[in-house]
């Protein structure tokens, strides 16, 4: 059936901090560059907007101006959403932000019937402590028209939790703008706590407990009892760093790890360094794992639930117990050997294009 207008929206949280955000704005683009048009539909419009230099021109952006908790206005929060979805009346619309779809999903009887609600997954729900919220995705989630979720692992935790039926779900990959990143990765950066004496290990994302980078801070403490000819580069922000700051310096590590706060462009750190360590306790899909493998740069990765067996070859990384550190040490000889392009061919199928289609299908797209 063909779809009688070549429009999505997209519905983001804020145009910057979350992988999930990123993975927005590469589909908007994507949707864009095949003549469907696309628009970002942002609850907050705040500082939190680094992700804008990656959005194309050709791409609508509306901002909610909604700055406020959710949970303090709801009520407002969905008359507004569900206002300007209607205002927009696309043929599809993507709702990115897991525990907030869990809200919308009681008021999708609000949107045009034409509308189709797709719920874009972001985590695995059963990971979640708090017990009303697991519940939560149980009853609300089977009132979309489909489900996306990016690996194996968290089709099997939806499936589980909601019940859907499983053709409602559709595991796709996240998607990389892979010509972009071979752009940016090329900006020049001064970076002189790198140091080209030594091995410099690179990771970035949130200062959160989900992250696990005091498993990493204690996991360096033993290794550089094996060597001290390697540095850590953590890029982000987020509620942990005073923590995390105060436990580098307890542990004396200052001359091996380095805080960079949040970094508009992360892939020339990427491109620039021997290595990525991702030791997150869980992930949904690990988004800075495969960007960093789009630069051809090696990655090394605490065993967590999320996709990464799915990812991690024994061409682009290791796999190991994040707490260990002679398994640590022994992935660093292992991956700086690896070949870049061979790492970067890994990745080639999660194009943004080719994602792209696998949502909105060619032959359903109209002729302008």
């Amino acid at each position: 059936m063909k779809y009688l207008k070549n429009d999505v929206v997209i519905v983001i949280p804020q145009l910057g901090k979350g992988g999930g955000e990123k993975v927005a704005c590469n589909l908007a683009n994507a949707f864009s560059r095949r003549g469907i048009n696309a628009t970002l539909l942002v609850y907050k419009n705040n500082s939190s907007n680094d992700y804008k230099r990656f959005i194309d021109d050709s791409v609508n952006v509306v901002y909610l101006d909604f700055d406020k908790k959710i949970s303090r206005s709801p009520i407002k929060f969905i008359y507004k959403l569900i206002r300007n979805i209607n205002t927009i009346n696309p043929t599809t619309v993507i709702f990115c932000s897991g525990t907030v779809n869990c809200i919308v999903s009681f008021f999708l009887w609000g949107l045009n019937k034409s509308i189709k609600k797709i719920a874009r997954e972001t985590n695995l729900p059963s990971l979640y402590s708090n017990i009303l919220l697991r519940k939560l995705y149980g009853i609300s989630y089977h009132k979309f028209d489909e489900i996306i979720v990016q690996s194996k692992e968290m089709y099997n935790d939806i499936n589980a939790i909601t019940k859907c039926k499983k053709k409602q779900i559709k595991l796709i990959n996240n998607p990389l703008e892979l010509d972009r990143i071979k752009e940016y990765r090329e900006e020049y950066i001064d970076v002189p706590l790198f140091n080209k004496h030594a091995i410099n290990i690179v990771t970035a994302g949130r200062l959160t407990y989900q992250k696990g980078y005091d498993l990493l801070i204690m996991m360096v403490s033993n290794l550089v009892n094996l060597s001290k000819d390697i540095g850590f580069h953590i890029l982000g922000a987020g509620e942990l760093s005073d923590e995390l700051r105060a436990l580098v310096l307890k542990l004396n590590l200052a001359d091996y790890i380095h805080f960079y706060g949040n970094v508009e462009n992360p892939y020339p750190y990427y491109k620039k360094a021997d290595a990525f360590v991702s030791s997150s306790r869980w992930e949904g899909f690990p988004n800075a794992v495969i960007e960093c493998l789009a630069c051809g740069t090696p990655v090394i990765a605490n065993h967590y639930p999320g996709g990464l067996t799915e990812i991690i070859t024994n061409e682009n990384g290791v796999i190991i117990d994040i707490n260990d550190s002679k398994s640590f040490y022994e992935a660093i000889k292992y991956v700086v050997n690896l070949e870049p392009q061979r790492i970067e061919n890994t990745i080639k199928h999660l194009d943004s294009i080719e994602i792209s289609k696998l949502i909105i299908k060619p032959e359903d797209v109209n002729d302008r």
